[in-house]
């Protein structure tokens, strides 16, 4: 509706993002580097190494079975998924805590299920969840990385 060209395209704030409000001493793995030093799991799978915050899978992701059972080292614990009601930056996999508490980082998940027969592989829901921060709302609200607010209406 409003075309802008590219030369201008660093000035449409629907573009810009910013980095959350996570407290840079907090040691939890959740994708920002200063939080997840030394938190990583190396997963060391001969075609497809990967680092991850959400544990190794005892066998090789793949379309058919994209989201394996944990390999727990022993002595550890497996690694909460990340839940539908917590962005990722205040996500612990580790405790299995949304460090969210207040209305300004409340997280919903509204993606559509993507998998075959309704089957839920997009990672919301997939093990965790916190009870504190968010109430529950009939219209959820989304607030992206950039601050900027909007109402997603639930359809």
């Amino acid at each position: 509706m409003n075309p802008v060209p590219l030369c201008k395209l660093d000035s449409v704030s629907s573009l810009k993002c910013t980095v959350p409000q996570v407290d840079a001493s907090l040691k939890i793995c959740n994708g920002m580097p200063h939080n997840e030093r030394g938190l990583l799991s190396h997963c060391g799978f001969s075609n497809f190494p990967f680092y991850t915050c959400y544990g190794c899978s005892q066998v090789q992701p793949s379309p058919d079975n994209p989201n394996p059972p944990q390999q727990v080292p022993d002595g550890q614990n497996a690694r909460f998924r990340l839940p539908a009601n917590c962005s990722t930056p205040f996500w612990d996999p580790i405790k299995g805590e949304c460090i969210c508490t207040s209305s300004t980082c409340a997280f919903v998940d509204d993606s559509r299920p993507a998998g075959p027969n309704g089957a839920n592989l997009t990672g919301g829901g997939l093990g965790g969840s916190f009870a504190s921060g968010t109430a529950a709302s009939s219209i959820p609200t989304y607030v992206p990385f950039n601050g900027d607010s909007h109402v997603i209406s639930a359809a």
